[in-house]
């Protein structure tokens, strides 16, 4: 199934690139800020997949635009999120080193909770132009 599949991959993408980052800067600790973004982002996975579930049944429509309303909220809690850490990262508090590995890793997290919209209201059109 084709959404299975690109679903899998997306997940992949954004996990390597994520961690590989992690791994490169050496972050051993995550600040609740992170830790915030991580449950959004687990949480749109979460949506996502049930989804893509609901879509290889039977798709039905209401379902699938409730879990892509609830994919937008997750993203602007997302984006709350790490427009907060970013501030807090410019307030002076840390090293030059770390505000740029950690607004990397920001940078990441976002783009990664971003694409789990996006492939929501893809999955979406495909519905609706199907129905």
């Amino acid at each position: 199934n084709i959404f299975s599949l690109s679903f899998k991959v997306f997940m992949s993408f954004c996990k390597e690139r994520l961690c590989l980052n992690l791994n490169l800067y050496n972050i051993k600790v995550f600040n609740d800020d992170m830790k915030k973004h991580g449950v959004e982002l687990l949480k749109a996975t979460d949506e996502l997949h049930s989804m893509i579930k609901t879509v290889k049944k039977v798709p039905q429509i209401k379902k699938i635009t409730a879990s892509n309303l609830q994919m937008k909220k997750i993203e602007m809690r997302g984006d709350e999120i790490i427009n907060s850490a970013i501030k807090d990262l410019f307030s002076g508090d840390f090293e030059t080193i770390d505000v740029i590995k950690l607004k990397d890793i920001y940078k990441d997290m976002e783009v990664a909770l971003d694409s789990c919209y996006a492939v929501s209201n893809e999955v979406m059109n495909i519905i609706l132009r199907q129905g």
